[in-house]
């Protein structure tokens, strides 16, 4: 066993958990999962403990939606002289038929997805808590490709046309707050949300020191899944009975094998998103290059946009820090 240390939010369920429990199986001395409440994070980690047979796991809180939390979180990390040598940010939700905001007026699609993450991210790096080859691998989603039926990706420069004199940054910003115009559509919000996880990977890759990478993940359709909880009884409870009888979508289990795969790529690659092949939901995960995904435009809007909501949490000048 060896002292790597891996991080994974969102790992009271489903996938998180998953990854969890795989990752005691490989190389890992330490897995600290975090939940969004002490209850979860207690409970996840009997299961954890009865499912590997395995003492390497560390239970956190932190509440995505919560920069208070996210905060406490890295500071305990810090004083504790955590070094993550794998970031796993697996955390999200996404509202119902109508939007739910965090407390930051944030939609909580977006809140959970990113907007949280970059913080905790941009944290850990800002405290050297990151280990110099370390891996950050944060979930994505075939939605994101543009191409999945009934799903839609916003057109993110035609809304700035529309709505904020071309400003793309500020356009992202008002899409993140669910302030229309037009109808709010929970399906392509989500979309647009994974789009901007894997816009800010991209453009984050190119601001890490050489021999880290961060790469976005679509661990693939996964029916067990507890994003959709906010959504209506419809969404959350039949649909995923019906893809289950049918056979669609993998296991908890097969969806984390998609993040570990990644995170075992050497540092040449970075700054991808990894999916189902194009016009698939399933099926062994392949770098996505549709135009609006390697669009540089769009990727730095992105992280500038992403950077204001977190309330100005800046990357400092880590390339000349890490050896």
């Amino acid at each position: 066993m060896t002292t790597k240390t891996a991080l994974i939010t969102g790992a009271s369920s489903g996938i998180g958990l998953a990854a969890a429990a795989q990752l005691a199986a490989e190389d890992y001395g330490r897995v600290i999962a975090t939940a969004r409440t002490q209850e979860k994070a207690a409970v996840s980690l009997v299961d954890l403990e009865r499912r590997t047979n395995a003492k390497v796991f560390v239970s956190e809180v932190v509440d995505l939606s919560v920069p208070a939390t996210i905060d406490a979180l890295a500071d305990r990390l810090r004083d504790a002289g955590v070094s993550i040598d794998l970031l796993l940010l697996n955390a999200g939700m996404m509202s119902g038929a109508t939007p739910k905001h965090d407390d930051q007026g944030f939609e909580l699609t977006f809140s959970s997805s990113i907007i949280g993450h970059h913080q905790l991210t941009i944290r850990l790096l800002n405290d050297q808590m990151l280990a110099p080859k370390a891996r950050i691998i944060i979930a994505c989603s075939e939605v994101a490709r543009g191409d999945v039926p009934m799903v839609s990706v916003i057109d993110v420069e035609s809304f700035a046309a529309k709505t904020t004199d071309g400003d793309l940054v500020e356009a992202l910003k008002r899409i993140a707050k669910a302030k229309g115009p037009g109808k709010f559509r929970p399906n392509d919000v989500y979309a647009t949300a994974k789009a901007c996880v894997a816009w800010w990977a991209a453009a984050l890759a190119r601001q890490l020191p050489p021999g880290m990478t961060v790469n976005a993940v679509s661990p693939g359709l996964t029916p067990t899944t507890n994003n959709a909880r906010n959504s209506a009884w419809f969404a959350r409870v039949v649909i995923p009975g019906i893809m289950k009888v049918l056979g669609i979508g993998g296991s908890a289990e097969e969806a984390a094998q998609n993040y570990i795969e990644v995170a075992k790529l050497d540092d040449t690659v970075t700054g991808k998103f990894f999916a189902a092949p194009a016009g698939k939901i399933a099926g062994p995960i392949v770098v996505q290059t549709q135009c609006h995904i390697i669009n540089r435009r769009l990727q730095d809007a992105t992280f500038e946009a992403i950077e204001s909501l977190a309330g100005g949490t800046k990357l400092s000048a880590v390339k000349g820090v890490y050896k």
